[in-house]
């Protein structure tokens, strides 16, 4: 939520709140119910796409890190060797 609080213009901040939550609760509802039934023709059938879709996860969040503005990047940075010896 604070990621795209800080990446929407302020015009339209409600409109992409409203969005990221939509795409929460279809996730939330929708999962289950395609999970029951994968589960019901087996349980590789539920967890491979539960896989994938983490893989796919995974890579989108590494992708969009890369192209975060320094302000709103709020992964911290080790120090370096030079620094932390002070």
């Amino acid at each position: 939520m604070p990621l795209v609080a800080d990446m929407a213009p302020a015009a339209l901040r409600g409109r992409y709140m409203a969005t990221m939550s939509l795409s929460w609760w279809i996730g939330l509802a929708l999962a289950p119910t395609a999970g029951t039934r994968l589960l019901a023709v087996s349980p590789a059938a539920a967890l491979l796409p539960a896989v994938g879709l983490a893989l796919a996860a995974g890579g989108a969040a590494l992708a969009l890190g890369r192209h975060l503005p320094a302000a709103i990047s709020r992964t911290p940075r080790p120090m370096s060797s030079r620094s932390s010896r002070r």
